[in-house]
């Protein structure tokens, strides 16, 4: 989960940043960040190990479309 560092504000523009650390198929270790886009200070960060997929698990709709 997210460590937070700081608190912000309602209207606060956020930018998150994600950074491979390791890749090992299927395995993959985040690292994010995510800034305050006006001041540049670092707000949040949290490191995370996912499993990918082969497939989309979200349905495409642009072929309905």
């Amino acid at each position: 989960g997210f460590n937070f560092l700081i608190a912000t504000k309602c209207g606060d523009r956020l930018v998150a940043e994600s950074i491979v650390l390791s890749e090992s198929c299927p395995l993959v270790l985040y690292d994010i960040t995510i800034n305050d886009d006006r001041t540049g200070e670092m707000v949040a960060k949290s490191q995370d190990l996912v499993y990918r997929k082969k497939e989309w698990f979200i349905p495409d709709n642009s072929a309905t479309e």
